[in-house]
């Protein structure tokens, strides 16, 4: 029985680094791209449901937002061989291009208040705040890459490991729409 994860090593620890960074990149190009692009596109929709604005703002979310960059970067590290990895990396560069078109040809019109906060959560939210841009809204890259991620990684061995992955990327769900990042139909 092999451990859920472990470093890669060869071959396969090369390809893992290698398109990782590849993965970087192209997310910085295209998500990045698609914020700078949105700003111009003079038209918006919106997408928000009736109850949204009771939803409470609750600045502690980002703690669990910025997890998927953990939980992403676990992949090398689970996903050992470049066989495995490989697909989980075609799976996210497909919802990262897609998302872009989506983002660009439906741009969204937020209709949360202004947020801020104080102190060290604070200071985690403006982080989380700041990886987001503007604009790139729906659909949600972060729920689709937890989600994504964690069906790649659920093939581990025992039922306790796959619920608390599960757990997690409903979490990561969770807290873009407490973090008003997202709307419910993001």
């Amino acid at each position: 029985l092999q451990p859920f994860w472990a470093l890669p090593s060869g071959l396969d620890g090369r390809l893992a680094v290698g398109t990782t960074i590849l993965f970087c990149v192209l997310f910085v190009l295209f998500y990045g791209g698609a914020s700078q692009l949105g700003t111009n596109i003079p038209w918006r929709f919106e997408v928000s449901l009736p109850f949204e604005t009771a939803i409470p703002f609750v600045p502690e979310a980002a703690v669990v937002y910025l997890s998927l960059n953990i939980l992403l970067g676990l992949a090398p590290f689970v996903l050992r061989s470049w066989q495995d990895l490989f697909p989980l990396l075609a799976a996210l560069l497909a919802e990262l291009v897609i998302g872009t078109m989506v983002f660009l040809a439906l741009p969204i019109h937020t209709t949360f208040p202004e947020r801020s906060a104080d102190g060290a959560i604070g200071a985690i939210f403006a982080i989380a705040d700041a990886i987001n841009l503007e604009g790139n809204f729906l659909p949600s890259l972060h729920v689709a890459f937890a989600a994504t991620a964690v069906l790649a990684f659920a093939q581990i061995p025992g039922a306790l490991g796959r619920v608390a992955l599960y757990a997690w990327a409903c979490a990561i769900a969770l807290s873009t729409i407490l973090m008003h990042e997202h709307h419910v139909l993001d």
